[in-house]
């Protein structure tokens, strides 16, 4: 709510509530993933891979900063590889 209050100061009352709601479900969705990743053991492959590549950012604290999505560790080049992978 107080993002939602400092929001209308530059922008429609609506728009205000609905960006500071987005803003918070976004948060919260973020704060679930995250710890669903440490709280269970996956079975789907993919979320095994997903959960996988988190905890790699646990050993290796320099890479593997997403949570939700390897998308911003692949544009700013932070993604880890193996060093096997290094020497193909």
């Amino acid at each position: 709510m107080l993002l939602a209050t400092l929001l209308t100061y530059v922008m429609p009352t609506g728009s205000a509530l609905l960006l500071g709601g987005s803003i918070a479900a976004g948060y919260a969705a973020y704060g679930l993933s995250h710890w669903s990743i440490h709280a269970y053991r996956f079975r789907h492959p993919l979320v095994r891979t997903w959960a996988a590549a988190h905890h790699i950012h646990h050993n290796h604290p320099e890479r593997n900063f997403g949570v939700t999505s390897p998308l911003w560790d692949m544009l700013l080049r932070t993604q880890y590889a193996s060093a096997s992978k290094h020497l193909r």
